[in-house]
């Protein structure tokens, strides 16, 4: 017959089972394991997950991304960790960042991980960076300084990277603001939200339609007369 829509039980019995198995050969053993696709979701017919498992959740994958799906994300994190759990992230929200196009979710991305350090994070797997910096920067350093410095304030961290730009920071922060304000709103459009990869990429020209470039161009025009102020 065809399998149940979710597998989660089958997935937990058995690293229930490996975690028992292992114990017996070495009582600081541990299993890790995933949390995905259609075992992504927690178990509903297990009590418990065995000490000594640690979870890998593929959840908040996507971004940018509307409230709902955030809301799912952090249900099924909390799902596993009361069942025992040891949670770590491993998301492929990076690899999903834009392909090249500008695509900024600092704050989402922030607001997350503050979720899941407050709620039990012990680790981080992210596949994978994809090296945008030109287009995502400001979120790559949100997300390493906030991994680094799990208590740093999302804001200040920002400030942090503008002002690496000198006299240019305030118009180069306007810039990645717009870009963050329009990929934030992509995330609430079913349209774009819902497409696959690479339908998505296919369909850029439509979600960046050149009205959007000329209003990020005027904004980075405002950094030519600044330009001489910077130092060498």
């Amino acid at each position: 017959g065809e399998l149940p829509d979710s597998l989660s039980d089958r997935y937990a019995r058995w690293y229930n089972e490996l975690a028992k198995r292992a114990r017996e050969v070495d009582p600081q053993s541990m299993v890790i394991a995933y949390g995905y696709s259609r075992y992504r979701a927690p178990p509903t017919k297990i009590k418990a997950i065995e000490p000594g498992v640690w979870l890998g959740y593929v959840g908040f994958n996507a971004y940018p991304r509307p409230d709902s799906y955030r809301q799912t994300s952090a249900d099924e994190w909390l799902g596993w960790s009361r069942l025992g759990a040891t949670v770590f992230l491993r998301s492929n929200s990076l690899f999903y960042c834009g392909e090249g196009a500008p695509y900024v979710v600092s704050h989402q991305l922030a607001e997350d991980l503050q979720f899941q350090v407050k709620n039990g994070l012990r680790a981080t797997d992210f596949d994978c960076l994809q090296g945008y910096w030109a287009t995502t920067g400001p979120s790559y350093y949100v997300l390493a300084r906030m991994l680094w410095d799990t208590t740093a304030d999302p804001d200040t961290v920002l400030a942090e990277f503008y002002d690496a730009f000198g006299p240019m920071r305030g118009v180069v922060r306007e810039y990645y603001e717009f870009w963050e304000a329009y990929t934030t709103k992509l995330g609430n459009t079913p349209a774009f939200f819902e497409a696959k990869r690479p339908d998505r990429m296919r369909a850029y020209g439509k979600w960046y339609p050149d009205r959007a470039f000329t209003k990020a161009s005027a904004i980075l025009a405002k950094a030519k007369p600044l330009i001489a102020k910077a130092s060498k």
